[in-house]
């Protein structure tokens, strides 16, 4: 079944960006340019007032300019079932990324059918650099072109800014919660809302293209907690139910995604080792 392993990928790409990224258009950027301005103020006038989601999003959105650098630990279970058959895989993936100018580090683990497999990746604006499993040696991929290279090509956008403006768009579907510390936006739905915001992820990759079409979603589930005195982001989490259908039979997933930032603003050195630099071997991401 081969495009479940195009959808699996796609999966571990939601489960670094939190969520999906939209290509809005220049309309609906100024209607929410204006939305942001209107928030801002109605904030400052009427601060004695229960915040609504639009409201906190604007703030956070000018906030999240302020971001430099930040942290991210990820964990995913996911449980695949095809036909009698039970799959489960879980990942705990730990990233630290320095916004402007972009580079990104990550180690992940993931255990599917009684084995472990240990990754390790660098991201820049150029290339993606990711240890060899077998020879333990390094391999780099440009982000330009298709396949691989294409879809990780988006992690450019993946940054809480943008994670923020994708959740602007859905503020009237969002319900918000307050704590002393918090506020916690909250959707829930059939997967239109938030599986909408993918549109443009996967690029021009037809394999990437054909596995959204497979997709039936369910429900997704997704809630973004945000630092009440900093507006920078503190969790997420994204609990999804889905169905694949391929050849004619029916594959069912549900898979739920967690993710904490922290050290906002407080990283120092995120860069690409020297050493891994030199030694990579390009290779086609789209051979």
């Amino acid at each position: 079944m081969k495009k479940l392993g195009v959808i699996i990928s796609l999966l571990f790409v939601l489960l670094l960006a939190g969520c999906g990224q939209s290509a809005a258009t220049t309309e609906k950027n100024e209607e929410k340019d204006s939305t942001t301005q209107e928030a801002e103020t109605k904030e400052t006038s009427e601060a004695d007032k229960e915040a609504t989601a639009k409201e906190v999003l604007g703030a956070a959105s000018e906030k999240s300019a302020e971001l430099k650098n930040f942290a991210m630990d990820g964990t995913m279970n996911m449980v695949m079932k095809v036909g009698e058959e039970t799959i489960e895989t879980n990942a705990d993936m730990q990233t630290k990324t320095n916004v402007e100018p972009l580079v990104m580090q990550q180690t992940m683990e993931m255990k599917a059918e009684g084995q472990t497999t240990a990754v390790e990746m660098y991201m820049d604006e150029a290339y993606i650099y990711m240890k060899d499993i077998q020879s333990g040696g390094w391999i780099k991929m440009s982000q330009a072109g298709a396949g691989m290279g294409e879809m990780m090509n988006q992690q450019k956008t993946m940054t809480p800014a943008e994670q923020i403006k994708q959740l602007e768009q859905i503020a009237d579907d969002i319900e918000l919660e307050e704590t002393d510390t918090e506020y916690i936006l909250n959707v829930k739905g059939n997967g239109e809302k938030l599986m909408g915001l993918t549109g443009d992820l996967m690029g021009s990759d037809p394999n990437m293209q054909a596995a959204m079409k497979q997709m039936e979603i369910e429900q997704i589930d997704y809630t973004y907690t945000l630092d009440k005195e900093t507006h920078f982001p503190k969790a997420l989490k994204m609990d999804i139910k889905m169905f694949i259908t391929e050849n004619e039979e029916k594959v069912e997933m549900q898979q739920s995604i967690s993710s904490a930032f922290s050290q906002m603003n407080e990283l120092e050195g995120v860069s690409i080792p020297e050493e891994v630099v030199n030694e990579a071997v390009e290779m086609d991401p789209g051979a």
